[in-house]
């Protein structure tokens, strides 16, 4: 008996090395892999219910107004703004304004591109859309940049909250 007491505590030991070890470290790094995937779990649903619908925003374009002129938004809620134009001329309506993504809207050729700008440009009797975030509170003017429609009253301001 004195012969098989040191053979199974050595055949314990290899076991433990080169058995135990890489078996146990296997189990604990499932376990933390599963408590990963339980708080990615739980922080994507918290993620979908702070996310804010979406707010539609129409603004007219008639003898030289913006109809409404003054708009008061949410700051992070997404924002779809519609131009419409009722007359037979071209309107547009541009503002700097600090967003969080990029925005997506028609290009208008006479215009260069800045950051933050919306520029929405429509056709006569025509209705053009684009959509953005705005990210800070503030008020923020908008205008009509073809020729002479802001000095005839095609202005107004965008109210972040």
């Amino acid at each position: 008996m004195g012969f098989l007491t040191p053979f199974f505590f050595s055949v314990f030991i290899l076991f433990y090395f080169f058995g135990g070890i890489p078996f146990a470290e296997k189990q604990i790094n499932f376990i933390k892999d599963s408590s990963l995937v339980d708080h990615n779990l739980h922080s994507n649903a918290q993620n979908k219910l702070e996310k804010k619908e979406i707010k539609i925003i129409s603004i007219e374009t008639e003898n030289m107004k913006y109809s409404p002129s003054e708009v008061i938004l949410e700051k992070n809620q997404p924002v779809s703004l519609e131009l419409i134009n009722k007359d037979n001329i071209e309107h547009d309506i541009e503002v700097t304004i600090p967003t969080s993504n990029t925005i997506s809207s028609n290009n208008h050729v006479h215009h260069k591109k800045e950051e933050n700008m919306i520029h929405l440009h429509v056709g006569p009797k025509n209705t053009e859309k684009m959509s953005f975030t705005p990210i800070n509170t503030g008020e923020y003017q908008f205008v009509c940049t073809i020729p002479g429609h802001k000095e005839l009253g095609m202005v107004g301001k965008f109210i972040i909250k």
